[in-house]
């Protein structure tokens, strides 16, 4: 699908509905362009007339991102990921290349949406579709730190810090210093789990030290964020 929003796009778009040939994907396209110039009411009413005509995984999408809050998101994302599957129903449909890109590009937004606000059920049952239904998905950046903040909430370290030690996320530049903390959390309980027990406050300097999680800095506390993550994450980027 191409996301032209230029005039002269606009005016053939406006002059084909003038025409009589509204559709789904009129609307679609001219929400995205009332979008890109800042004309987000416009955009709704285009969007929510594109489901009326056609629901599609693109416009419930767009409608999750301008929602006025969480709990709206919430739900018009989970619209949004069943109409993907729906596309599934036919092979030729699901044969498309662009049935896998428009996949893999709403499983990264929407997981780690997930993960930010917590719905952890939801991102369960969405990383079992991923696995299933989009292997590929599963292989992106955001997919993968928002499992491996999954695992964390299971109480399962090891397959956190698997995730993070052996994967080098090449997209996420500043947003390693999430992947950092899912690490420095991974770690805490793993060595809780060794000791039974939560960790005194100079076993966790003493842990923070022995993994390297201060780096060069040594004005930081024991309750400080880690600056240094394994050698695969290293230093986050901005704010060091």
């Amino acid at each position: 699908m191409s996301y032209q929003t230029g005039q002269v796009w606009e005016g053939k778009l406006q002059a084909s509905v003038a025409a009589g040939h509204a559709s789904w994907l009129h609307s679609l396209h001219l929400g995205t362009i009332a979008l890109e110039r800042g004309n987000a009411a416009k955009a709704e009413a285009h969007f929510q007339q594109s489901m009326k005509l056609r629901p599609s995984a693109i416009a419930a999408r767009n409608l999750a991102v301008m929602a006025p809050d969480a709990n709206t998101s919430f739900v018009r994302y989970q619209t949004a990921w069943t109409l993907w599957k729906s596309m599934l129903s036919t092979g030729e449909q699901a044969a498309k290349p662009e049935t896998t890109r428009l996949a893999t590009a709403m499983a990264g937004e929407m997981t780690i949406w997930m993960a930010t606000t917590e719905h952890w059920a939801t991102l369960r049952t969405m990383l079992a579709d991923i696995a299933k239904l989009c292997p590929a998905c599963r292989r992106k950046d955001k997919v993968l730190d928002a499992e491996s903040q999954l695992a964390v909430q299971d109480g399962d370290w090891d397959k956190a810090l698997r995730i993070i030690t052996s994967n080098c996320f090449p997209t996420y530049a500043e947003y390693r210093r999430t992947l950092i903390t899912t690490w420095w959390q991974a770690l805490l309980l793993r060595e809780q789990h060794k000791l039974g027990r939560p960790l005194s406050i100079l076993e966790t300097v003493h842990l923070r030290r022995r993994v390297g999680c201060d780096g060069d800095h040594s004005g930081l506390t024991y309750e400080s964020p880690c600056k240094r993550g394994p050698p695969n994450i290293g230093y986050h980027y901005g704010g060091c």
